[in-house]
């Protein structure tokens, strides 16, 4: 029986409980009772009275006998919401206690897993297969989920489902895996999170946590969250931390910072969007393998003695290398031959000759990013390099990415003269900027799977440079924005693995022959102002799964794409991405999921990071227990114990109301 005070009437001591001498009238509501507790209070209730006793319960019986107590009760059968209904409660419920986990790049959750040593293996390369494969175990179990639409067949982005988020976060705790700082013991768990929850008043960090100065922390990993105040302060007390994620902290400041090369075991290290600064003496972490600044849009400037880190592996960021004079430092100082660096993503290049000197030692490079203000020989090289490199590893993925400044045009001429009778080798090449003749530089990388040409000039592609373009015969995806196609034809024998065509802000679509682009699964046209479709009959691409387009299209083009897809066979969704900041004329053109899809149609909206609700035990340590506790064997979720035959007679979502009159 519930005794919640302030609810109902509390009746602590049935035994002395009399109202046979009240002359008032009174209402009493007996919630959710047994019979026990009915045989036990039923005498206090005299049988002839005006007053109201109302009783619930889920079991038949026990209404019925309430009933008899008296000359004029009766049973109320309570019904079941209907389906609408049933929803809107489903909803309510899962948006407030279930709000599923905080978005997670999927290169950021992988290197976690390797930082923590979650994934060990002697070979890079295998390891990252196997940490591939239990990511998408883990969307294949409805575990995680992606969010964004992938420019390959991977999840970019993904995030815990809301009731997963809830079991792993329970289990993760039960098992004294991960706890808040705030739990006072909190000296014998692993990985410690501190947030701040959507109410200030409950949230963790707003109340009093004493930190022993000589209070001993075993913890592998710290993620703080939110307004963290004081709170972030705390990471200087787990000395055995590897990982300290203060990406989504939004109040840190440069100076809090200054103490985290004492953390002499971090390999892992993201900072939020309020830093401006690295950490003083950060070339101390001889164990760091991650450094994340993505979160800041500012430059940041790099000492160069962080090159000289044994384990260093990726820099993510916007970083400029400190000025240093080349002509007396030898490059083989802060470089060896042993360097572990893969991702430079990236730097801004300027006329300072210590990055492409440096970046020429790097033997295990994968992924570079340059922003390029300028360009000279020495950079030049560095990149032909790069590309020449990877002709003879077999490392898997290699992208490179390109941000050509307005007056660099040139930059691509120069850098396919110097690959002029050469080649050298890609997987991902991605070039955003003035673009003239960029088929030139293409061509010398026929091995390319992923191929970004962004103009922010409005460049036009001739049949014939289409027609080089086609000759890229392992590109899987292809993206053009601001590249008009008008008048062009692509033909049945250009990009025979194409799987994702992406067209975005183009003035005129090309001609798709009939029986061109087999292996198309997405298509994606973002143009807000896109109208003639006669060009692209999806019904010719057989096994076609989606097709994407800009949120403020006309409603004229919306039918036409989605009554076409209502007759495909394969019946592809239709999405609906919107554009962020659609002022900005000159900035990268990025989509997000649109806010609705429109009125009336059976379209889907794409969940996208915009639309995240707020940071939730920080996704569980940003789901680095899901990988463990996905393996563990339990019992399942539908396993409940059996009632009693007695007891069974109702369905449990039914609820009997028993009237006493």
């Amino acid at each position: 029986m519930s005794t919640a005070q302030g609810r109902y009437l509390k009746l602590p001591e049935y035994s002395e409980l009399d109202l046979s001498e009240i002359r008032i009238w009174y209402l009493i509501v007996l919630d959710d009772i047994e019979e026990q507790q009915w045989e036990t209070i039923k005498s206090s209730f005299p049988e002839n009275t005006r007053s109201r006793i109302i009783v619930t319960t889920t079991i038949r019986p026990v209404a019925e006998l309430c009933c008899n107590h008296g000359n004029n009760g009766y049973v109320y059968n309570m019904r079941t919401l209907d389906e609408n209904h049933s929803k809107e409660l489903l909803e309510a419920v899962l948006k407030r206690h279930l709000p599923g986990g905080h978005p997670i790049r999927r290169s950021s959750l992988v290197r976690r897993w390797f930082a923590e040593g979650y994934m060990q293996c002697l070979d890079p390369h295998t390891a990252m297969l196997v940490a591939d494969q239990n990511i998408e175990e883990l969307i294949d179990r409805d575990i995680i989920r992606a969010i964004d639409p992938s420019k390959n067949a991977k999840a970019k982005t993904c995030r815990a489902h809301g009731i997963m988020h809830e079991f792993l976060r329970h289990m993760s705790m039960s098992a004294k895996f991960i706890t808040s700082f705030c739990n006072p013991q909190r000296s014998n768990y692993r990985h410690l999170f501190v947030e701040e929850s959507s109410n200030s008043h409950s949230s963790p960090i707003h109340g009093d946590v004493h930190v022993d100065k000589k209070e001993n922390l075993r913890a592998h990993s710290l993620t703080i969250c939110g307004s963290a105040g004081e709170a972030v302060s705390y990471f200087a007390k787990c000395e055995l931390v590897r990982v300290l994620d203060l990406e989504e902290c939004n109040d840190l400041k440069d100076e809090q910072t200054d103490s985290i090369h004492e953390l002499w075991h971090l390999r892992y290290l993201s900072l939020g969007d309020t830093i401006s600064r690295l950490p003083k003496e950060i070339d101390k972490l001889f164990c760091l393998e991650t450094l994340d600044v993505r979160k800041t849009k500012k430059e940041i400037t790099l000492p160069v003695e962080v090159m000289k880190l044994p384990h260093l592996a990726h820099l993510l960021g916007k970083f400029k290398l400190e000025k240093k004079n080349w002509k007396k430092s030898k490059p083989e100082k802060y470089v060896t031959g042993k360097s572990k660096l893969q991702t430079l993503a990236g730097f801004v290049t300027d006329d300072d000759r210590g990055l492409p000197m440096l970046m020429i030692r790097m033997k295990k490079l994968q992924k570079v990013k340059l922003w390029c203000n300028s360009a000279g020989d020495e950079l030049l090289e560095a990149i032909k390099e790069f590309l020449r490199v990877g002709m003879d590893t077999s490392d898997g993925d290699r992208s490179l990415s390109l941000d050509l400044a307005n007056s660099s045009g040139n930059i691509l001429s120069s850098l396919a003269g110097s690959l002029e009778n050469s080649y050298g080798y890609l997987s991902s090449l991605k070039i955003h900027g003035v673009l003239s003749r960029p088929t030139q530089l293409v061509m010398s990388l026929l091995g390319l799977r992923e191929l970004c040409l962004s103009s922010t000039n409005l460049l036009t592609i001739s049949d014939n440079e289409l027609s080089n373009l086609s000759k890229l015969i392992c590109l899987e995806y292809l993206k053009l924005v601001k590249v008009s196609l008008g008048g062009l034809v692509i033909r049945k024998r250009y990009f025979p693995r194409l799987l994702r065509l992406c067209l975005v802000r183009s003035p005129v679509l090309p001609k798709v022959e009939k029986g061109a682009l087999r292996n198309l699964v997405s298509l994606q046209l973002l143009s807000d102002d896109l109208t003639d479709l006669s060009g692209i009959k999806i019904e010719w691409h057989e096994v076609l799964q989606e097709v994407v387009l800009d949120s403020e299209v006309n409603p004229g083009t919306k039918t036409i794409l989605e009554d076409a897809a209502k007759k495909h066979p394969k019946r592809p969704r239709v999405l609906y991405l919107g554009r962020v900041d659609p002022d900005e004329i000159e900035s990268n053109v990025k989509y997000v999921a649109a806010k609705r899809p429109a009125p009336g149609t059976r379209s889907l909206v794409v969940p996208g990071e915009g639309q995240i609700p707020a940071v939730q035990s920080s996704s569980v340590i940003k789901l680095s227990s899901a990988l463990e506790q996905a393996r563990v064997s339990g019992p399942s979720l539908a396993s409940t114990e059996l009632c009693s035959s007695r007891d069974i007679e109702m369905p449990s979502s039914s609820r009997v109301v028993s009237w006493q009159t």
